[in-house]
């Protein structure tokens, strides 16, 4: 699977010596482990001595199971079923959702989620056997990635009468020069599929009519008079949840602030394009929350504005989402002086690992309201879209 910049991943094994369903006795001698010692059955045990009462009771425990082994499980399941995520990507903001969650409800309800990034054909873990409660999944990258790819979607968006909500997108060098243009305008070639080490390329238009488009790219026009903060240009990252066949909108958006002072017709990088060094020491890139910029009115706005139009673009999803199943998607997007949001790209499979304030304040809250539609609960700040 892709891990992408900042992503950290560890394991752990696990190896069970015993039975797991052979019951002990916690008040007297547990059993020991000696890997090397003879296969008899008290030197499995080590040199831990096992009073006979511990040895009836686990043999009596043994026999009792034997005729009815579903029963057990499902008695073993019951009991330790709780709230729990088994997730490959951003798991640790995921956990953290949970202790939250649990810190604050010790009688939160159960449910199992999984989420999984099957890239790699990496098949979703199911539940634990005997699991009886709600258990949810992710949507197959095979509904999703027609979403990240930026030129399915702008077809789809044309389609759909869409083209307000996406820069004007052209599939050649050719096409475009062909439609109006200006000598000092600006066009970015783009990458249809996001990666970690693709790069956007700005360019003005004499440049740009003599480049010659990469396989697998897209040319797409500058946004015009574009709302900007500090006199610097910024991407504003919305995050729209499906569950259950239903679209909700998280009612707080991450903004990635440029670090160069922005000209409309200036082709430099670091005014343009540069949102992805906010890491680095000494970048002059910031992250915020979209609720503490001078914006934060006009972005919640148009954000349910575009959410609502977009729900006929995520008819696949949603009915992929009807059985059990959900998704994350993180619309990147331009706010406009006019008050609209322009579509830049949609990731299926965000990067939730970010700054430490950003993680806290948006992303681990996120991953709590998603738990607590799944369980039931009323959320925060997930508005529901469609019903």
């Amino acid at each position: 699977m892709p891990v992408e910049a900042g992503e950290k991943w560890a394991f752990n094994l696990w190896f069970r010596h015993h039975n797991t369903r052979e019951m002990f006795d916690k008040d007297k001698t547990l059993p020991s482990v000696a890997f090397n010692a003879p296969s008899n059955s008290t030197a499995s045990r080590g040199t831990s001595e096992i009073s006979p009462e511990s040895t009836s009771a686990a043999a009596s425990s043994k026999t009792e199971e034997t005729p009815q082994p579903a029963a057990v499980t499902e008695s073993v399941g019951n009991q330790s079923e709780s709230l729990r995520v088994v997730a490959n990507r951003a798991d640790v903001l995921w956990q953290r959702a949970v202790k939250t969650l649990k810190a604050r409800d010790n009688h939160f309800p159960a449910a199992h989620v999984s989420y999984w990034d099957s890239y790699g054909n990496k098949p979703q873990p199911p539940a634990p056997s005997g699991w009886s409660g709600p258990c949810f999944q992710t949507v197959g990258r095979n509904v999703l990635n027609p979403l990240a790819d930026a030129g399915k979607v702008a077809a789809k968006m044309t389609d759909l009468g869409l083209t307000h909500r996406i820069p004007k997108t052209f599939a050649s060098v050719k096409e475009a020069l062909a439609g109006p243009h200006k000598a000092d305008d600006l066009w970015f070639i783009r990458s249809q599929f996001r990666g970690t080490t693709d790069k956007t390329l700005c360019l003005p238009t004499p440049i740009m009519a003599v480049a010659t488009l990469p396989s697998g790219h897209l040319l797409q026009k500058a946004v015009d008079e574009l709302v900007l903060i500090d006199q610097q240009k910024f991407t504003a990252r919305l995050y729209l949840v499906v569950i259950a066949n239903k679209v909700m909108l998280f009612e707080e958006s991450v903004v990635f602030i440029h670090g160069a002072t922005y000209a409309p017709n200036d082709a430099s990088h670091a005014s343009q394009v540069d949102n992805r060094n906010y890491r680095e020491p000494g970048s002059y890139i910031k992250l915020v929350q979209g609720s503490q910029t001078p914006h934060a009115a006009a972005l919640d706005e148009a954000a349910a504005s575009l959410a609502g139009e977009m729900t006929e673009l995520l008819i696949e999803v949603r009915a992929a989402s009807a059985d059990c199943a959900f998704a994350v998607l993180a619309l990147d997007t331009l706010l406009t002086k006019s008050g609209d949001l322009k579509l830049l790209r949609i990731h299926t499979f965000p990067n939730f690992i970010t700054t430490a304030q950003i993680d806290a304040d948006v992303h681990v809250p996120l991953f709590e309201d998603i738990l607590r539609v799944m369980s039931g609960i009323p959320s925060r700040k997930l508005a529901t879209i469609t019903h």
